[in-house]
């Protein structure tokens, strides 16, 4: 975990805090991705159970315990990221088929929440990054390229008006990491691997404005990770 200086109890109230079961999901999915928007948490796209690539969307309300149909993805995609900012859900990357073919598609949930219009297409197709809202940008890195090879660029989006800059990149290419933000500019780029189950890496990635620095490792190396700032 990222711990918060300013609260040193916060490792001790987690292992206080039971695990609650709540409404199964209406569909058993993996390689998707999910986030906290509007109340609810949205969960879009990856691989069904036979091994289908999924352009499904499926919503859960915490207060009611009920889930819903979200509207389709227009194309089919796994190992894209869902980044939620102060007004918007948006859907980067991914691959669309199972040859693992990185896109560059960027798609934005429009605003009756009933589909999903383009985005700012990233500079490079991208699969399997890591990707956050620092609170005034969307920043996304690593994952694989369209020719299968590791990446280590991080790209930024100030708005979905304009386009993605490089700001820099990773200390180490990597795929199957996760990031996380503050939302008050700062972001941490964790673990993941290079392609191989067997290639785990624990590096963690620290970036400030547009200054990315190595700050150590995880405990254990971890690939296919998720991240969360609390």
């Amino acid at each position: 975990s990222v711990s918060d200086p300013d609260d040193p109890e916060g490792e001790a109230q987690a292992d206080e805090a039971a695990w609650v079961l709540f409404a199964d999901a209406p569909l058993e999915l993996t390689e998707n991705d999910a986030e906290a928007f509007d109340g609810e948490l949205w969960v879009v796209g990856g691989l069904t159970a036979d091994a289908t690539v999924s352009d499904d969307v499926v919503v859960y309300d915490p207060a009611t315990d009920t889930w819903r149909e979200g509207p389709a993805l227009p194309e089919p995609v796994h190992h894209a990221r869902l980044v939620a900012t102060d007004e918007n859900l948006v859907l980067v990357g991914g691959y669309r088929t199972l040859a693992f073919d990185a896109v560059d598609d960027v798609w934005v949930l429009d605003d009756d929440g009933d589909g999903w219009v383009p985005g700012p297409p990233l500079p490079a197709a991208r699969g399997a990054g890591g990707a956050a809202w620092d609170g005034q940008r969307i920043v996304f890195g690593g994952g694989m390229d369209a020719d299968g090879a590791l990446a280590a660029d991080v790209f930024a989006l100030t708005s979905l008006d304009g386009e993605w800059e490089r700001i820099g990149e990773l200390w180490i290419a990597r795929d199957h990491l996760d990031a996380t933000s503050d939302g008050a500019g700062t972001v941490w780029f964790l673990a993941g691997r290079q392609m191989a189950l067997t290639a785990n890496l624990g590096v963690v990635d620290l970036l400030i404005d547009d200054t990315i620095d190595d700050i150590g490792e995880l405990p254990t190396p971890r690939g296919g990770v998720a991240a969360f700032y609390s």
